[in-house]
C-alpha cells in the first residue's frame, strides 16, 4: 500500500523499516513493535491512570490539574505518533 502525499515530498527525513535491519539507523519490524508497545504502555496504562487518580483522589492538592492534564494530553500525543509511525510502516512495506 503506497500513498503519494504532496508528490512524495511530505517529509524531510525518512525512517526505513526493514525485516533485517541491514544498515545502521534502520528500524526493524521487531523494534517497531517494541516501540509501539512501549509507547502504548506508557501512554495508556501509566499516564491515563495518573490522570484519573489525580482527578479522583488528589483534588485537595493545588497541582492535581497539572497531573490530570498530563494524563490526558501526553497519551493523545503518543497515539498521534504511533499512528504516524504505523502509516510510515504500512507505506514502506
Amino acid at each position: 500500500m503506497k500513498s503519494n502525499f504532496h508528490g512524495g515530498n511530505f517529509i524531510i527525513t525518512s525512517i526505513t523499516i526493514t525485516p533485517g535491519g541491514s544498515t545502521p539507523g534502520d528500524i526493524t519490524v521487531d523494534n517497531f513493535f517494541a516501540i509501539h508497545g512501549i509507547g502504548q504502555l506508557i501512554g495508556w496504562n501509566i499516564l491515563v491512570t495518573v490522570g484519573y487518580i489525580s482527578a479522583r483522589f488528589l483534588k485537595h492538592y493545588p497541582w492535581w490539574l497539572i497531573l490530570h492534564f498530563i494524563g490526558g494530553t501526553i497519551p493523545s500525543l503518543f497515539s498521534i505518533g504511533i499512528i504516524i509511525s504505523t502509516l510510515i510502516r504500512i507505506n514502506t512495506s
